[in-house]
């Protein structure tokens, strides 16, 4: 269990030097939070794990109080910080805030849930902007439809496409183990360019009908007589 020496003030760490001290920031030594301890921080540019544990700690210190208050400066890099703080004569928030530290040190997530749910959100969001339209323009490159000397047919497919829907398209891109990660940037997909997707998963309707005007044409011109008989399950090539 840590004990509260290990526990740094905030003037204690604005007097290590370098960029982040007293001379570059907006305020002096004196100000009343200098002789509190900083437990997480997070800042305009922090990720979606920094987010979270820092939510997180604010929770598990009970919330703003007396004795734990969330300090905002401006920062010459990131614009702003946000300081998590505890008074240290607060005995029950140094235990907190020892314990938050020792886990973090064990292991960077204080709450998995949180952080997966985070993640989640962002990553939903991130397909629906740019996500599936990668993934579209995977596809094309793929099925190799700028090769096409049927400008029609390749305006079909690409037409139809872009008609379905974007929850579908993960679908097929998670069935070829795609998934999505996240770092201080946010949230990238892993997978798509390497897609392997048959056009016939992706646009079964266009597929069959594709097949069927062929077989048509083909059974006009060969064998007339044997119009009736269709079987959807021959192989597709464009």
């Amino acid at each position: 269990m840590r004990t509260k020496n290990t526990l740094t003030t905030w003037r204690e760490r604005m007097n290590t030097g370098g960029l982040d001290s007293f001379a570059n920031a907006s305020y002096g030594p004196d100000e009343w939070f200098c002789d509190w301890c900083p437990v997480v921080g997070r800042s305009r540019d922090s990720s979606i794990l920094e987010e979270s544990n820092f939510d997180t700690a604010v929770s598990m210190l009970g919330g703003e109080s007396d004795t734990v208050c969330i300090i905002q400066f401006n920062h010459w890099a990131v614009g702003w910080i946000e300081e998590l703080m505890i008074d240290p004569k607060d005995a029950n928030a140094v235990r907190i805030a020892c314990d938050i530290h020792e886990n973090l040190e064990t292991y960077p997530v204080l709450d998995e849930d949180d952080y997966s749910r985070r993640e989640f959100e962002v990553a939903v969001e991130a397909w629906v902007s740019y996500g599936a339209s990668d993934y579209r323009r995977a596809l094309l490159r793929y099925w190799d439809i700028d090769s096409l000397d049927d400008t029609q047919l390749a305006t079909d497919i690409k037409l139809a496409l872009d008609d379905v829907s974007n929850d579908v398209l993960y679908e097929i891109f998670a069935d070829e183990d795609g998934y999505y990660e996240s770092d201080s940037e946010g949230v990238y997909f892993v997978g798509i360019d390497e897609t392997s997707a048959d056009m016939e998963d992706v646009l079964p309707q266009l597929v069959s009908d594709i097949k069927r005007e062929r077989f048509e044409r083909a059974v006009d011109k060969f064998a007339p007589e044997t119009r009736w008989y269709w079987d959807n399950t021959v192989p597709f090539k464009l």
